[in-house]
């Protein structure tokens, strides 16, 4: 059902995504993973509770902490994040996140079938987090190599609350997993949730 809507035009967003706007990375570092992740939390957040400048900073220093215990801040800076240590990293911050939110929240990793190269499934995740509302963290390889958020989606497009200021990618132009061959090769989908105000929707 979720895709037939959406193959027929309607058009699913975050209305969080209307009522604020992302932080934005510097242009020298490699940060991009973590600017995803505090962004889609102030997303999922809302309405309950707006994390404030203070709240995201204090965010962004847990995790660029967690990266230097790592022993990863430099590499990450310099060349960027694996997905593996994003994923952790994700995790980790969305728990230190918790008593600033006053809600529950938790990292949904999308659970693609073995060796699968086909949107479809991975469209339907997408747009059935963020009909609960859910915003869907995602990297895209190939043009961007760059991690952002998911905050809406069409027929047409997937709609970005990104932090180097992208505002929408063709879902034509994307493919799924490493070895996608269009310009947008998507990959390690994950979706943070909380328990506010509704649970989270059944998948597959």
């Amino acid at each position: 059902m979720d895709a037939a809507l959406t193959q027929a035009g309607q058009r699913v967003s975050l209305a969080a995504a209307d009522a604020m706007a992302p932080l934005a990375q510097g242009k020298l570092d490699g940060l991009c993973g973590l600017y995803a992740i505090i962004n889609a939390l102030r997303l999922t957040a809302w309405p309950h509770k707006v994390l404030t400048y203070t709240d995201s900073k204090a965010l962004f220093s847990f995790g660029t902490k967690f990266l230097h215990r790592r022993r990863q801040l430099k590499h990450v800076i310099r060349d960027g994040m694996p997905a593996s240590l994003w994923r952790e990293l994700a995790d980790a911050v969305a728990a230190e996140a918790e008593p600033r939110a006053g809600i529950a929240l938790a990292v949904l990793p999308y659970d693609a079938e073995p060796n699968s190269t086909d949107t479809t499934q991975l469209f339907d995740f997408i747009h059935s987090m963020l009909m609960a509302q859910r915003p869907v963290l995602i990297e895209l390889g190939n043009c961007y190599r760059h991690y952002t958020v998911i905050a809406g989606i069409s027929a047409a497009r997937l709609e970005l609350f990104d932090s180097w200021g992208y505002a929408h990618i063709h879902r034509n132009a994307c493919g799924y997993g490493p070895v996608a061959r269009q310009r947008h090769a998507l990959a390690h989908a994950m979706a943070i949730y909380s328990a506010y105000p509704t649970p989270l929707p059944s998948f597959r």
